[in-house]
């Protein structure tokens, strides 16, 4: 009896893992289409977060060219007030130097009349003088306003001008010790002006 009661023993041992090993292969399946499972969806839910991200990204990116575009604006309108400031201070430049020419002319017929004819070296000088004078104040003019831009190609520009003003200043002592002081005068009244 006590072989029967060690084989019944075994048996049942033999049975109960039996058992224990078709529950282990059940759970192994399970773990097993679990995983399968998770598997599949793992796609689905990168997608989502990448199609989030995305989202966000087109989000930004959309904020980033509205903003661009105000900004856009907003520069475009300060560059049509700084054309419009620009065409304006040109405006009354040269309506100065018009007038400053109307006056050199008025004063040069007004000489003609009380002196007697000039020659034609002396006219000459008169144009010259007259011309180096508005070039050097056309040359200020620019040299001012293209300074922020061109600051070093305005320096070139710079020497030029005190070239021009020191041509000036020789013409005008080419000119009859009489009228020197008068064309010394308009011309230091021209490079004083503050426009």
């Amino acid at each position: 009896m006590s072989t029967s009661f060690t084989e019944e023993f075994k048996d049942q041992k033999i049975n109960s893992m039996i058992e224990d090993l078709l529950i282990l292969e059940k759970e192994i399946s399970n773990v097993k289409e679990a995983i399968v499972s998770a598997i599949h969806e793992v796609p689905g839910a990168l997608d989502s977060c990448v199609n989030e991200r995305l989202r966000e990204i087109l989000t930004v990116g959309e904020d980033i060219e509205k903003d661009f575009n105000e900004h856009r604006a907003s520069l475009d309108g300060l560059k049509e007030n700084a054309k419009h400031e620009i065409t304006k201070h040109f405006s009354l430049v040269l309506g100065d130097l018009k007038n400053d020419l109307k006056s050199l002319t008025e004063t040069y017929r007004q000489e003609i009349k009380k002196t007697k004819p000039i020659s034609t070296g002396k006219v000459i000088a008169y144009c010259f003088t007259t011309v180096l004078g508005l070039s050097a104040i056309c040359s200020s003019s620019a040299y001012f306003i293209l300074e922020a831009r061109h600051e070093s190609e305005l320096a070139k520009f710079g020497t030029g001008m005190v070239e021009l003003s020191s041509l000036t200043e020789k013409a005008i002592n080419l000119v009859p010790k009489n009228q020197q002081q008068d064309f010394k005068q308009k011309y230091d009244s021209i490079m004083k002006s503050e426009r």
